[in-house]
């Protein structure tokens, strides 16, 4: 390669060269055989016995040569192999592997399957012996049931009104499976949640009740209003000029927001945003009260200031009779 520099490319005498090149460069990269992840490397295998004695650069807790002191995995010993001598541990099978950039940073190389087989096997042994205990569960409080039923025959008369009367009370002791469905779906509808005792209570927000059709659900048409699915909203009417449009509950996101409070709030906003301008502190999420209160002194003001300003051209000026509107009568009456 002619564009190589001399002084690079020269190599020493003592290396007896053929010619220029870059061999005898340290850092020349060559390409070596890369592992990769599915490559084996033995974990945890002994290369052979134990030392008898410690041996020089040797680890100073365990003994074992191929790892250093803060590599060692075992227990701290209060006297360590070093000074002491004993227990000296055999060395690792160790096997230098150029991995590439996957195999460095795979968290799940040389993970055999078979080993999650254990974990499953043993949750479904927990899982059998818990439904065993809630049988035996279920037969004792029955068993105890019946015993009381019996107790209760014997010592009164009428022992068939009593046991029906037991009947009826024993078989609602607790919340059936229903019940606690229902409980579940008040839940996710929006009902108010009753809280334990010193606990505030709380209320589940509502999106939508699970029995009305879904806002993007209304018009199928792809070419209808867009529904933006990051933010739930759908802005335009997908029903308009349909024959269901009056029929819909929903008319869009943009109709929302033009009624209610929704123009109070955005007028709130603004003047929030004009008197942090001029220089006002106000938060309108943190402190609401002030902010209203603020404008409306505001706009008292304002409505104050603009009748004066009036009042003060018509005594300048004059005109005051031309602000008077005539009557209707004369506005839409016909005229020679």
């Amino acid at each position: 390669n002619p564009g190589i520099p001399q002084f690079m490319a020269q190599a020493p005498w003592y290396l007896n060269a053929e010619g220029p090149g870059l061999k005898h460069q340290k850092n020349l990269k060559q390409k070596g055989q890369v592992a990769s992840a599915t490559d084996f490397k033995p974990r945890g295998q002994k290369a052979g016995p134990a030392a008898t004695y410690f041996r020089k650069g040797a680890c100073t807790n365990c003994g074992a040569m191929t790892h250093s002191t803060k590599d060692c995995v075992e227990r701290p010993r209060k006297k360590g192999a070093r000074y002491s001598g004993k227990d000296i541990k055999p060395d690792e099978v160790t096997v230098d592997m150029a991995y590439d950039y996957a195999g460095k940073r795979d968290h799940w190389a040389q993970f055999d399957p078979a080993a999650h087989m254990d974990k499953i096997r043993a949750h479904e042994a927990e899982a059998e012996v818990r439904r065993k205990a809630a049988q035996q569960k279920k037969l004792g409080e029955l068993a105890a049931r019946e015993r009381k039923r019996e107790r209760r025959g014997k010592g009164k008369e009428g022992g068939e009104g009593d046991s029906a009367t037991d009947t009826d009370t024993d078989g609602s002791v607790g919340p059936s499976d229903d019940e606690k469905v229902d409980e579940a779906e008040q839940v996710i509808i929006g009902q108010d949640v009753k809280a334990p005792a010193g606990k505030a209570k709380a209320s589940v927000r509502n999106l939508r009740i699970r029995e009305d059709t879904a806002k993007y659900l209304l018009n199928l048409d792809v070419n209808s209003a867009y529904y933006d699915p990051k933010t739930r909203s759908m802005r335009d009417n997908p029903l308009r000029g349909s024959a269901l449009a009056d029929a819909s509950t929903f008319a869009g996101d943009n109709f929302q927001r033009a009624t209610g409070d929704a123009v109070q709030m955005a007028q709130l906003q603004l003047y929030e945003f004009e008197a942090y301008e001029k220089g006002q502190s106000m938060q309108m999420n943190a402190d609401p009260t002030t902010v209203e209160m603020m404008n409306k002194i505001y706009r008292e003001k304002k409505e104050k200031l603009k009748d004066t300003r009036s009042n003060k051209i018509l005594e300048k000026y004059g005109g005051q009779q031309h602000l008077a509107a005539p009557p209707k009568e004369l506005l839409f009456a016909q005229t020679e």
